[in-house]
């Protein structure tokens, strides 16, 4: 399948990337030639921006899932850090994006989308980063030159009078001429002579001053249609074969489908564009997943072995460690270690055993080697995730080419109830169970029935949040009160205004009263609170949701992502959104054998964004 942008699509898309003004890039992911950029917008959320280098590049919701980085994208990572987008622009027609940033020095990203292609980072007009690292056929370093811009024309921009003028130096045909040389690509240059009514294959300069007055009319039209663009997908039986950005004369009489955007069109037609049957497809998508799961498998073996070996070779050279380390601290420099990050005190030194291992200079020798440690048996986690997710997989493949009977889904059943249902529940990573009111009724009664002098009472700085009591909350540790807390924010009025974080705090039993001041009325589902209250401030607005397991059997669980990444295997990661949380209830329901309004009923209040999803396959809403 090939799919190359014209400039006129380059356009377009320039005028739908405008949203990203003001974000800021959150993450880059890379692997081979797909390179991806995930930007925190401005108003809230995330999209990502796709790129194939020097083929395409569309922007879609941040992807869920786990993805590589390649070297490049670790060296774009860590030199263009986490910039905001100050412009976005398409150059001139031609088949450039450059996303302009501003730090310490303004920061351009250019992508190039033609010939082979490429994306280059550069300041002061000099290129400091290349995915392509020579070029011509010289073979031309291009990293640390000068970049320059091509010069061209725009036709866009051109009077009829102009248009004329450079038709008559022109050498080749009409077509040729405006699809090459003044860079409108075949498919609209065209176009623009089928509206002027004009033959493609006649010489350019043969063209009167008449004609060259119809030549700009449909110009124009182009230009009108750019400025309000008729995206679609090109059907044949129902099956996505291609995609427009504008209503086109050869497209007449043939099926398509209204698009959103033409980033969304470009992405259904790369996802799905393929001239096979539904089954072939269906199998395609399984051997793409278990591609990437079995790379993602190499990658995860890999990390988990260096970072093993890393913190082993800190121990067989601990003396040399600590000295590099105490040098850094003391001085700021060490003979044989070289500054990463001076910012975040991390500095590389090379040691035979492990190779090169990066260091935080603010921690001794032994602490480096534990976060090292941490970082293994993390790595070994998700190993374990991804290898179970790889023979769901291959059990799915396996059975793929079998003859499928006709459809019979089974109907969930309910889980076992608990006198927490009636509640908002969740458990702790430290395995504490925490209950809280669903409204002023509910709040009441639950502290007056079920908060205990060992328990913990916990609320969120938001009207309208509801009252948690931590069990056995005497007993817990930070993790468990920071967790109750954020739970308290997620089931809050915060989700609903849409707030990337708040604050919430928690309270021992006997400072909970519903004894007012004097001349003081304290409302239904209210409670006064005397004495200090010990505050989580700046808690983000995320949470997960998963199967658990409880007392022997199944419940759907939702609660801060560090409680629910404690106890499931598979699970969904989101925050703050658009989304209506039933499509996520009726997804998860196609993968987990629980009722959709039961894992309704567990979501906070408002919509919601995915951002990861982990063993499971990528659901999006």
């Amino acid at each position: 399948m090939k799919l190359e942008l014209s400039s006129i699509d380059l356009r377009i898309l320039s005028q739908e990337f405008q949203t990203l003004k003001g974000g800021f890039i959150d993450k880059i992911f890379q692997e081979k030639d797909l390179l991806r950029l995930r930007v925190r917008l401005p108003g809230g959320g995330r999209q990502e921006l796709s790129c194939k280098v020097g083929k395409w590049v569309y922007l879609n919701p941040a992807g869920g899932t786990t993805q590589r980085l390649d070297p490049f994208g670790q060296q774009l990572r860590r030199m263009l850090g986490n910039p905001r987008i100050e412009a976005v622009r398409q150059h001139g027609l031609d088949r450039i994006l450059l996303f302009e940033f501003r730090k310490e020095k303004p920061l351009q990203l250019v992508f190039e989308l033609y010939a082979k292609g490429n994306v280059l980072l550069l300041s002061e007009g000099k290129v400091l980063l290349s995915y392509r690292k020579e070029a011509g056929r010289e073979k031309t370093p291009l990293e640390g030159t000068e970049y320059h811009l091509p010069v061209g024309v725009d036709p866009l921009t051109l009077t009829s009078a102009e248009i004329t003028e450079r038709l008559s130096t022109a050498k080749a045909d009409l077509v040729r001429t405006l699809a090459v040389q003044w860079g409108l690509g075949g498919t609209y240059a065209e176009e623009v002579v089928a509206r002027a009514e004009l033959e493609k294959n006649r010489p350019a300069p043969s063209l009167s001053r008449e004609e060259g007055q119809k030549l700009w009319e449909a110009l124009r039209g182009l230009q009108s249609g750019i400025a309000a663009p008729a995206p679609r997908y090109l059907l044949e039986g129902g099956r996505v074969t291609g995609y427009a950005a504008l209503a086109l004369r050869k497209h007449e009489g043939k099926e398509f489908a209204a698009a959103s955007s033409l980033s969304e069109a470009i992405q259904t037609f790369i996802e799905e564009g393929r001239p096979t049957t539904p089954g072939e497809l269906a199998r395609e998508k399984l051997l793409r997943r278990l591609q990437k799961q079995q790379e993602e498998e190499k990658l995860l073996g890999e990390e988990e072995r260096l970072t093993g070996e890393q913190a082993e070779s800190i121990y067989a050279n601990f003396q040399r460690v600590e000295k590099t380390l105490r040098d850094l601290r003391e001085e700021g420099k060490a003979k044989d270690a070289a500054i990463v990050d001076r910012a975040k005190r991390l500095a590389s030194l090379k040691l035979s055993e492990g190779g090169e291992v990066v260091l935080d200079y603010r921690l001794d020798a032994t602490k480096n080697a534990q976060r090292l440690y941490e970082k293994r048996r993390e790595a070994q986690g998700k190993l374990s995730r991804v290898r179970l997710a790889i023979l769901r997989t291959q059990s799915e493949l396996s059975t793929a080419d079998e003859p499928k009977k006709p459809a019979q889904v089974p109907s969930a059943k309910p889980t076992r109830k608990f006198w927490f249902d009636a509640y908002r529940w969740f458990l702790t990573s430290e395995g504490h169970l925490v209950v809280g009111g669903r409204d002023a009724k509910s709040n009441e009664k639950l502290v007056r029935r079920y908060l205990e002098s060992g328990d913990r009472y916990v609320h969120a700085e938001v009207q309208g949040a509801p009252s948690l009591v931590v069990k056995g909350g005497a007993r817990a540790g930070e993790a468990t009160l920071k967790e109750a807390c954020q739970f308290a924010l997620l089931h809050s009025k915060a989700w609903k205004l849409k707030l990337a974080a708040g604050s919430a705090y928690w309270v021992l039993p006997e400072q909970v009263s519903k004894t007012g001041e004097s001349g003081e009325y304290v409302a239904r589902g209210g409670f006064m609170i005397r004495g200090k209250r010990n505050f989580y401030k700046d808690l983000r607005l995320e949470a997960a949701v998963g199967l658990v397991k409880y007392e022997g059997g199944p419940k759907v669980m939702c609660g801060p992502k560090t409680a629910v990444q404690a106890h499931a295997e598979a699970y969904v990661v989101f925050e703050v959104g658009e989304k209506d949380p039933k499509r996520l209830g009726q997804a998860l329901a196609l993968r987990i054998p629980i009722p959709s309004e039961e894992i309704f009923r567990v979501l906070p209040p408002g919509g919601l964004h995915i951002t990861d999803t982990i063993g499971m396959p990528e659901i999006i809403l």
